[in-house]
Order: structure tokens, then C-alpha cells, then sequence
């Protein structure tokens, strides 16, 4: 019976170990959210570009959480774990997202939106397109969205 075990337990690790490195190969940021706006998941290059094109408000309040040697890295998935979305976002988008997100959950249907924020040369200088998608449990129930997001500035 322990060996059953272990072997369940070493292939839900091997499992786990891949999706996370599919995951993070996505070049696109990623972010899955729960139905409490909180965050669950994030790939690598959305943590690149939370940090990257954080408007000032936001930096400031990840700065005064992290060390000055946090400060300097990319965020790790641990600092956003358990936080609502509207903590990285800039508050003037907030009822952007927010009506995305809420009809996801009304309609279950994928959904979209533009946002402007701060990019690398200053405030509304970056122009993101998000699409999202409900994720559903076994009832049909919406219970998170994945949200995969373009950096559409150039376009």
C-alpha cells in the first residue's frame, strides 16, 4: 500500500513539475484568479512584467513590502499568491477589469479588454490586450479565469 502511495505521490510531482515548466515557457503573461478576484497562478513572464511596467503606486506598495534585494528582483509567485488583482493594477483601470471579470463569471464566456499603464518609458506608455476564460468545476460553475495578456504597444 506505501508504495502505491509513493509512486501516486512521485508521478503528481513529476506532473506538477511539468505544468509548471509548460507553463512558464508561455512568452505571453499568464494569471489565473479565483471567483475572490485572487490570485492562484502566474507564469514567469507575467511576473516580468509586473515588475517592468508596474505604475509607480503599485511599485511603491511592493517596495515597502519586499527588501532592497527584492526590490531589485522580479517578483517571485509566492508575493502574489493569495492577493486580490486590483493590488497590481493601476486604479483607474480597476472598473475596466472589474466588468470583465464579473461578466466571465455572469455568462461564462470568454471575455476581453485594453488596458494603458506604465511601461518601461513612463505613465501610459504600455497598452495591454487581455483575453480571459472561465474555468469551470465539474458542475459547470465558473470558479477562476485564466488571463493571458499581449503587449499590444507597438500595434
Amino acid at each position: 500500500m506505501r508504495k502505491i502511495e509513493r509512486r501516486k505521490s512521485k508521478s503528481l510531482q513529476i506532473a506538477e513539475r511539468r505544468f509548471e515548466t509548460l507553463f512558464n515557457a508561455i512568452p505571453e503573461p499568464v494569471l489565473v484568479i479565483n471567483e475572490d478576484r485572487k490570485i492562484v497562478f502566474a507564469n514567469m513572464s507575467y511576473l516580468k512584467m509586473l515588475r517592468m511596467n508596474s505604475a509607480p503606486e503599485i511599485r511603491k506598495n511592493f517596495d515597502k513590502k519586499h527588501s532592497k534585494q527584492q526590490q531589485k528582483n522580479i517578483p517571485r509567485l509566492d508575493d502574489l499568491l493569495g492577493k486580490r488583482i486590483y493590488d497590481y493594477v493601476p486604479r483607474d483601470q480597476h472598473n475596466i477589469i472589474a466588468q470583465a471579470i464579473d461578466r466571465i463569471f455572469e455568462t461564462i464566456r470568454p471575455g476581453y479588454y485594453e488596458i494603458r499603464q506604465t511601461g518601461p518609458n513612463g505613465p501610459d506608455s504600455a497598452c495591454y490586450s487581455t483575453r480571459l476564460g472561465p474555468i469551470l468545476d465539474d458542475e459547470g460553475r465558473v470558479i477562476g479565469i485564466i488571463m493571458i495578456s499581449t503587449d499590444i504597444t507597438e500595434q
